[in-house]
């Protein structure tokens, strides 16, 4: 039995668990299981930007909500007093 690894989420897949999926370039992607498969294909999700899989990079990104906020605090620092 040969033991593959996740593409999304980077863990082992036991024998006889997991599924294949084969994109239409003919590429094949194994995933552990659907979520891993649902975050992967449906969702496009980026895996070092999801906290429970092992490719996760701490501090590698800005979460989207902080720098809506920062964006936010700058234009009102800048913004001219009438």
């Amino acid at each position: 039995p040969e033991r593959r690894i996740c593409n999304f989420s980077g863990e082992e897949i036991e024998p006889g668990t997991g599924m294949m999926f084969v994109r239409r370039d003919g590429s094949v992607l194994w995933c552990k299981n659907s979520k891993a498969r649902k975050n992967m294909v449906i969702l496009k999700r980026n895996s070092r930007r999801v906290k429970w899989t092992r490719h996760f990079v701490k501090g590698d990104f800005e979460p989207f909500d902080l720098s809506i906020r920062l964006y936010c605090l700058r234009f009102k620092q800048n913004r001219v007093q009438l």
